[in-house]
């Protein structure tokens, strides 16, 4: 009799502990808006801006897929081409591109796969206000704050930060995230920073490793 009070009361309090806004933006990491395996082409155009405002720097990054991205500070004359663990750089998204040591692992998929679900297993403060509008258009709102594990084998790296995401409740599809308390292993304190990157979905680009 003991023991199945007990099951029960563990039963409960389990139950207790389940959060389904939490579950539910976990599960957008598996197949959902926040899968990168799950996106189409996009562009993602992103500011940071300093406590008071001022413009830190502008981002600019193109994905086709996880594993074949374009990215670089605007007005920085200076690109990176990653295709699969393979690097190159160029004065602009167009290249000409100069091939670069080597210095991601080897197997990309796993590692993104593997970070993907670090931020599902770390969810924090999480909050899912439902449809929202925002400028004239609705999307549905996650707010939350997740980090990556602490990378031994990489010196102790990890970073995170509270994030708010702006989805689109048609397409299903991330449209703008707003980043703010960014910390990692170099900074560990949140920063002040506030971060938007807006998304933009093209099928026609598409990036390929240079001859």
């Amino acid at each position: 009799m003991r023991f199945g009070l007990l099951s029960v009361c563990l039963f409960s309090a389990g139950a207790a502990l389940a959060d389904p806004c939490t579950d539910e933006i976990a599960a957008l990491y598996a197949g959902g808006a926040l899968d990168a395996f799950a996106q189409p082409p996009h562009r993602i155009e992103t500011t940071s801006r300093l406590a008071d405002g001022t413009v830190q720097y502008e981002y600019l990054t193109f994905f086709d897929s996880p594993l074949r991205s374009m990215n670089g500070l605007k007005g920085q004359g200076l690109f990176t081409l990653a295709i699969g663990s393979d690097t190159w750089t160029g004065p602009t998204p167009d290249g000409p591109w100069t091939k670069m040591p080597n210095q991601m692992p080897v197997d990309m998929e796993a590692f993104r796969r593997d970070m993907q679900g670090q931020f599902a297993r770390n969810l924090t403060e999480t909050d899912c206000p439902g449809l929202v509008d925002s400028d004239g258009e609705t999307f549905r709102v996650y707010r939350y704050t997740t980090q990556t594990d602490k990378n031994d084998a990489q010196g102790g790296t990890f970073f995170g930060g509270s994030y708010t995401d702006f989805i689109d409740p048609d397409s299903g599809l991330l449209m703008r995230r707003e980043e703010t308390g960014s910390f990692a292993h170099y900074s560990p304190q949140p920063g002040t920073n506030v971060t938007v990157s807006v998304y933009s979905y093209d099928d026609a680009r598409r990036l390929v490793a240079p001859d």
